[in-house]
């Protein structure tokens, strides 16, 4: 059972990569610009990249509990 710690990491890792492309898709600001170009901002930017912080964190939890109990993931 303690072998499958470095696995949960991993799955942890890929929930918050998958919240940060659940917040990029969103809409959000929209801004006009001349010649009716159009540029639109995800409203969520901020937790998308909070997200994609955590995941790094957890990625590198994730290789160092792997070594500390010498088990793959």
């Amino acid at each position: 059972m303690i072998k499958q710690i470095p696995n949960i990491f991993t799955l942890l890792n890929l929930f918050f990569g998958c919240l940060a492309i659940v917040c990029i898709m969103q809409s959000g600001l929209v801004i006009s610009l001349d010649d009716n170009e159009v540029v639109e901002i995800p409203e969520k930017m901020v937790y998308a990249s909070m997200f994609i912080g955590i995941a790094a964190i957890i990625d590198f939890l994730d290789g160092f509990v792997a070594r500390l109990l010498k088990a793959s993931s």
